[in-house]
């Protein structure tokens, strides 16, 4: 087995099992445990920071992601 075929056979699990997750948590999706976590829904006073600081996390992820993949 080649590398690419390991990390197709990884990627085609893992969406899957996402899929498959998704449609069998009903309202308990991973968009409304996020928004939970972040104490968006229900609100929560310290929701600010935690927007603040998930928002640098994506940011700082794809100013990573993005020259790691195109350079």
């Amino acid at each position: 087995m080649t590398w690419p075929l390991v990390w197709a056979v990884w990627l085609v699990t893992f969406a899957v099992t996402f899929a498959l997750m998704e449609w069998l948590s009903g309202k308990e999706t991973l968009s409304a445990t996020t928004r939970r976590w972040l104490g968006i829904d229900p609100p929560q006073p310290w929701r600010r920071t935690s927007i603040v600081l998930f928002a640098s996390a994506v940011t700082g992820f794809a100013a990573w992601f993005i020259p790691h993949i195109v350079l």
